[in-house]
Parts: C-alpha cells; sequence; structure tokens
C-alpha cells in the first residue's frame, strides 16, 4: 500500500464532488434488449425512482480522408435516478454504476453498491466481474473553506505539490500517478492540479482504484471495503493540518 493508514473523519465541509463505483461484467446483451423492469423494481424500492433510457452515442472510428468513416453501433444505458437527483444507477450491457454527488458517507453508499450488483445477479446472471472500481473526485475550494489567499504549500502535503510548493505565480499544474497492484490486487490512479471552479482556482484531488481479472461476485462485493480503504488513505495523505482542521473533521469508528 502507497500510503500509511488514516484515521477516518467525517468533514463538516467537503471538498467531496462525485464518488463513482462500477463493477464491469461478461456482456448480458438482453439486458439492451429488454426493458429492465426487474432491476427497475429493486431501485425504486431502495428510493431510485426515476428511469431514463439513453442512447449514447460512440466515437467513430478514425478512417482515411478518402474513405467514409464506419459508423458504430450506439450504446444503450438504463438510467435509475433517486428522489433528489444528486444520485443514480446506470445499468449497460457490460457494467452497473453507482454514481452521487450528495455523499453522505461509505456507509451509506455501500449498500446502494451490493443492491445493484445483487439485482444485476438476480435479474441477468452474468458469468462474472471483470472490474471493480471505487472513484472519489475531490476539488479543494479555498472561499468554501475560509481559506481566502492562503498558499497551496500549507494546504498540501509538500510531496505533493513539487515547484508549486515554492512558487506563489504558477497558474497550471496537472500531474498523475498510477500505483502497482497491491496484496488485495488492486491498483491505483491519483491525479492531481489546478483547475478553474466557479471562477477561483482550484486544486483537484481525484482517487481512483481497481481490480481487474475473472472475479467472482462475492470476491467483488468483498472488494469494496479495501478499495475504499485506499481511496480514503490516499487522499488523505494530500492534506496538510491547517487544510484538515479547516474542513471540521469529526472521528468516525472503523
Amino acid at each position: 500500500m502507497p500510503f500509511p493508514r488514516a484515521p477516518r473523519v467525517r468533514f463538516g465541509r467537503t471538498s467531496l464532488r462525485d464518488v463513482v463505483c462500477q463493477i464491469r461484467f461478461a456482456s448480458v446483451l438482453r439486458i439492451e434488449q429488454e426493458s429492465p423492469a426487474k432491476f427497475q423494481e429493486a431501485a425504486r424500492r431502495a428510493g431510485f425512482v426515476g428511469y431514463e433510457r439513453r442512447e449514447i452515442a460512440s466515437i467513430p472510428l478514425v478512417s482515411g480522408l478518402a474513405l467514409p468513416m464506419p459508423v458504430r453501433p450506439q450504446r444503450v444505458e438504463h438510467r435509475f435516478v433517486a428522489r433528489e437527483k444528486s444520485s443514480f444507477i446506470v445499468l449497460a450491457q457490460d457494467f452497473v454504476a453507482v454514481s452521487t454527488s450528495a455523499y453522505e458517507g461509505w456507509e451509506t453508499f455501500k449498500p446502494h453498491v451490493q443492491l445493484a450488483v445483487a439485482t444485476v445477479v438476480d435479474a441477468y446472471e452474468p458469468a462474472h466481474a471483470t472490474r471493480v472500481g471505487l472513484r472519489y473526485t475531490n476539488v479543494i475550494v479555498r472561499s468554501e473553506l475560509e481559506l481566502d489567499g492562503v498558499a497551496w504549500r500549507e494546504l498540501l502535503a509538500p510531496e505533493l505539490l513539487g515547484m508549486l510548493a515554492s512558487h506563489d505565480d504558477i497558474e497550471g499544474v496537472s500531474q498523475q500517478m498510477t500505483f502497482a497492484a497491491d496484496a488485495s490486487l488492486a491498483h491505483g490512479r491519483l491525479a492531481h492540479g489546478l483547475v478553474e471552479s466557479d471562477d477561483e482556482t482550484g486544486y483537484l484531488l481525484d482517487t481512483d482504484y481497481w481490480r481487474d481479472g475473472e472475479i467472482s461476485f462475492a470476491d467483488a462485493i468483498a472488494s469494496l471495503d479495501p478499495l475504499h480503504t485506499r481511496t480514503w488513505d490516499t487522499f488523505a495523505a494530500c492534506l496538510a493540518p491547517r487544510l484538515v482542521e479547516a474542513m471540521q473533521p469529526t472521528p468516525l469508528e472503523g
């Protein structure tokens, strides 16, 4: 594991913009061909009461200028939307994903993932999972934390910042690092750098951990907690004490 274990906390002021968990599986063609009535009933009981069917246009294959571009078929996605419209489940022929922009905590988010996976298995019986991924996207905006004018070097870990730690006149920087598989077979990625957020420069911390391979659905569910631990430890390692304090942490158990 590239980062040390960090005590879990809940922030009173959050920088979190989006959380996505995606489970990919061996393709089941009838997910696109049939009405997902059984899946919808399970989603509705869990509070995902809205439904949208979307046809996602595929990008045409690049071809020589003298030849027409071949047309790739559209992909169908079934989207089940929660009452507050900030969370949804997406079902396609080769994946199911749960996403929210109003994250209330792992103990609230994880059951939605478990429900989505269990319903896919019950309704469509895919052979196995092929990928389990968990991604958290944070954007640190100083004005939201009453830190206007505070230099990034006082808010973020110096190992993260490079030259930004000693230069205040840098207007743009973007970096990405990837982590090799650990004992749990999880790979990782951290993308970070300056971004524009509502006419203000913020700092992106985008953490993504995943498992690949032929994975049973029981093992896919068992992977969720380790993946969550790694995303949290990575994020926590990026924060300096002053930023943690400004985000108003409350300790959590576990």
